[in-house]
């Protein structure tokens, strides 16, 4: 697990939270990662239901996004 921060001299830049509902946990995390975001999982397996902050909203890198996974109803 990586966990993006930074000096107290370095400049934080600005990003794009990317949609993550609907994907899987493994999936989640990749596009958090490739976007120097962090993550804080609620649940045990499935899929993302629901993520705040919300996909699309601009952030500062190493933002921490909650995620809540659920598993789908058969």
């Amino acid at each position: 697990m990586s966990i993006y921060t930074h000096g107290e001299n370095d400049t934080r830049l600005s990003v794009r939270v990317p949609t993550l509902t609907g994907l899987t946990i493994t999936e989640a995390r990749q596009k958090l990662k490739a976007s120097k975001l962090n993550i804080k999982i609620e649940g045990d397996e499935g899929k993302v239901v629901s993520q705040e902050p919300a996909g699309e909203k601009s952030v500062e890198e190493g933002t921490v996004v909650d995620v809540v996974i659920q598993k789908e109803d058969s």
